[in-house]
This record gives structure tokens, sequence and C-alpha cells, in this order.
């Protein structure tokens, strides 16, 4: 929709108005990507970060998460590693070919100090072990607000 407002005059159309008093006009809210083949996980995670405000959008494979990425501009994506159908670091390369300032940090139950450095290496932000600890996803989440904060 578009809203017109006669600034000067502090007269703006009705619509926009409705908008404002119902708050159906609200700041844009964080946009995540969860990928994961495992349902319970990304049901899991989808809850918890709903649960804080943001948008959470699924995949449940490398595919369509990279699928996904050329559609969408996501502020994180939240990757397992080890997935059926193209695993997290595949997909990792195929989403930096796609978008190179994408955030992704990698999920996994099989953390190993050589795969964390070869995902960081690749251009993930950061690696968390399963079960995901929800203070540390806090703490990483604040950290990039942080930073963007600090970027602008």
């Amino acid at each position: 929709e578009i809203y017109q407002c006669d600034w000067s005059s502090d007269v703006c159309s009705s619509d926009l108005t409705d908008a404002i008093e119902n708050e159906t006009l609200r700041p844009t809210q964080k946009q995540i990507l969860v990928v994961d083949d495992e349902d319970q996980q990304r049901a899991f995670l989808r809850a918890v970060l709903e649960g804080e405000g943001m948008v959470v959008t699924e995949a449940d494979d490398g595919v369509s998460a990279v699928e996904s990425v050329k559609g969408t501009t996501f502020d994180l994506v939240l990757m397992d590693m080890k997935m059926k159908v193209m695993n997290g670091l595949e997909a990792l390369g195929h989403i930096k070919e796609v978008r190179p300032d994408q955030t992704i940090i990698i999920m996994t139950a099989f953390a190993t100090v050589k795969t964390a450095v070869e995902a960081m290496k690749m251009g993930a932000v950061d690696y968390l072990s399963k079960p995901i600890d929800l203070e540390q996803l806090r703490k990483l989440r604040s950290e990039e607000h942080t930073s963007e904060l600090q970027s602008h």
C-alpha cells in the first residue's frame, strides 16, 4: 500500500492514520531462516525465535536453504551441518556465492575443531553445538545487534 502524508501540515491519508492507530504499521522484524532436517529442531527454534518477535522461515535441507536465500533477504541463517540432502558446508558455500554478506551460524551435534574452523573459513560467523544453548544463541543475536548498531 502507498500512504500519503503532507508533513508540512501533519495531514495524512486516513489509511495511514488507521494503520498507525491499529499498529499494523510496525518496524521491520528480523527475518530468520532455520535450516535443519530434523522437524523437532526446526519447530523448537521457530517457537523460541517467534517468541522473541522474529519472523521464521524453515528449510529442511541445504538445497531448500539455497533456494530460499535466492528469493528472500534474511537477517540470519541458522543452519545444521549434517543433513541428508546437501550438507551445511555445501549449502554455506552456495549461499555465500548468491549472497556474500549473508550472516550464517552453523549448528551441529557433531562439533569438532576442524569442522568449526572450516565453517568459519567458508564464511560462517559462528558455530553452535547441539543441543542448542538458548543463552548462547541469545548472546550471539545480541552481539549481532550491537555490531549492526556500531556499523551505522
